[in-house]
């Protein structure tokens, strides 16, 4: 696991001990993403427990940087409800617990502060809110938290797959989308957007975890010559 640091270009890892209900949250995410999804060939996944400190220190110290980092962790949220997914920046972060469980404390914090300022790396940090986080040994995510794994997987994939920009972050020029989830919002069955996709009315080509890639002006032009309302068109946006 650590000689991804030393090859791989994207770096994304799951903070938390699982033994502590939701703080489980970034190991599971990481289990998910090994499982179900297939990432570009520069990016790695790594579980790294309560240790990411020690990982933090080591791309400090490595010559040949990556270029971009991205922290999944569970993470109290003002405003957020329980399973609700944030992305935060590192003064957001909150030096909440007690126990060195993940990226919640000063020195962890103080370095991702040095990492975003002095480097060149794109430190992104994503955030689930838990349900519960006991005190005392108890496995297993809440139901809340559990249900956020697929979306925080998706988030993950659409910020790898976006091409990065000149200023370090991805490319907003494409919407990723699941057929099931525009139907939805459509209010058609999951057949007729695959239909318009494969007539070409949405110029959509599959994507990894079972997506589809728009750009941005093609999904706004199918909209609006489908009679879809502004406010709806703007959610999907």
């Amino acid at each position: 696991m650590l000689e991804a640091i030393f090859h791989q270009n994207r770096l994304i890892f799951g903070c938390g001990n699982p033994l502590f209900g939701d703080d489980g949250f970034g190991a599971e995410v990481i289990r998910f993403l090994n499982l179900f999804y297939t990432l570009p060939k520069d990016a790695a996944v790594l579980d790294v427990g309560t240790a990411v400190r020690d990982f933090l220190i080591d791309i400090l110290l490595l010559e040949q940087k990556p270029s971009q980092i991205i922290i999944v962790d569970a993470m109290e949220v003002p405003g957020a409800a329980p399973g609700e997914i944030r992305e935060i920046s590192v003064n957001e972060i909150q030096p909440a617990k007690i126990g060195d469980f993940s990226l919640h404390q000063f020195p962890t914090v103080n370095m991702l502060k040095e990492i975003s300022t002095y480097t060149a790396i794109d430190v992104r940090i994503l955030v689930a809110k838990p349900a519960v986080i006991p005190s005392r040994v108890d496995p297993g995510l809440s139901l809340e938290v559990k249900a956020a794994v697929p979306e925080m997987c998706d988030r993950i994939m659409q910020i790898l797959e976006h091409p990065a920009g000149p200023n370090g972050r991805p490319d907003s020029g494409k919407i990723y989308f699941r057929v099931g989830r525009l139907a939805e919002m459509l209010s058609v069955h999951r057949n007729t957007v695959t239909n318009w996709i494969k007539e070409g009315k949405i110029p959509a080509q599959p994507a990894a975890g079972r997506r589809y890639a728009v750009e941005k002006g093609e999904l706004k032009r199918f909209c609006r010559q489908s009679g879809v309302d502004e406010r709806l068109m703007q959610e999907l946006l």
